[in-house]
């Protein structure tokens, strides 16, 4: 028998603290639309603003229940997965005669790498949902960058600049790596620079960060709808492991 509403439910302190209101997220992933019904509404009872869910990509939920509690799909999130070959990562990946790249410094993000964070954000579920205001997004996606700069949410910070300018970064790329599997997190390269290649350059320099520091497998977060990402990602070697659904339900808002 599954848990009472209240224990499906968990509060996300964070969440609440940035967006101004309670948000929760449901644990299990697997509820039908009866029991998600019965959480959906004891969140509403309970004043809570925001739920997350996150399910199989199977899983669909009814339009008359996103319809009560102002629900969407906000994200189909994929998954990818690369296993490292030292051999396959070397200097000449990083070659360029007009580009160089540089690990930033444990230091505050520069307003560049602040707007590098918003264009990695783009497809992002709080950006796609109607309901998150634009600042809200904004400042989440700054909040990310400026803890990853300054190492609390990432291990290295490389940034592309290209060799005959003073310029601020054309790209961005953030890391993390737990005993012998890596983590890319932020990813963007500014516009005028798009189809360079670039995304290629900064992933091949992660790529050997990792090796560097006995990494054997590299994951990476997209969303599916973010097709250049996906296909960056397969170009490289990454193959897909898994997509989830993301759904975002407004229990307070209810339509007349």
């Amino acid at each position: 028998m599954l848990a009472p509403p209240k224990e499906v439910l968990k509060f996300l302190p964070w969440d609440s603290e940035h967006f101004g209101g309670q948000v929760s997220e449901i644990s299990t992933p697997n509820l039908d639309d009866a029991t998600l019904y019965n959480v959906l509404r004891f969140a509403r009872r309970h004043g809570i603003e925001i739920v997350y869910w996150a399910t199989s990509l199977e899983r669909h939920v009814s339009p008359s229940l996103l319809c009560d509690f102002s629900g969407m799909l906000v994200d189909r999130k994929a998954t990818f997965l690369f296993d490292l070959v030292p051999v396959a990562c070397t200097d000449r990946d990083m070659a360029s005669s007009v580009l160089r790249i540089l690990e930033y410094p444990c230091a505050p993000a520069t307003h560049r790498l602040l707007n590098l964070a918003v264009t990695a954000g783009h497809f992002s579920r709080f950006n796609i949902d109607p309901h998150i205001p634009k600042e809200k997004f904004i400042s989440l996606y700054h909040t990310w960058m400026k803890r990853s700069t300054l190492r609390e949410l990432a291990d290295i910070v490389l940034v592309v600049t290209p060799t005959d300018s003073n310029d601020d970064c054309a790209g961005i790329v953030t890391a993390s790596a737990a005993d012998t599997v890596g983590k890319v997190g932020l990813i963007a390269v500014l516009d005028a620079w798009q189809g360079q290649g670039l995304g290629s350059l900064l992933m091949g320099a992660i790529h050997r960060w990792m090796i560097g520091r006995g990494v054997k497998q590299s994951t990476v977060v997209t969303q599916l709808v973010n097709t250049a990402a996906c296909k960056l990602y397969e170009r490289l070697g990454y193959h897909l492991i898994n997509v989830q659904h993301y759904y975002h339900f407004w229990p307070q808002i209810q339509k007349d």
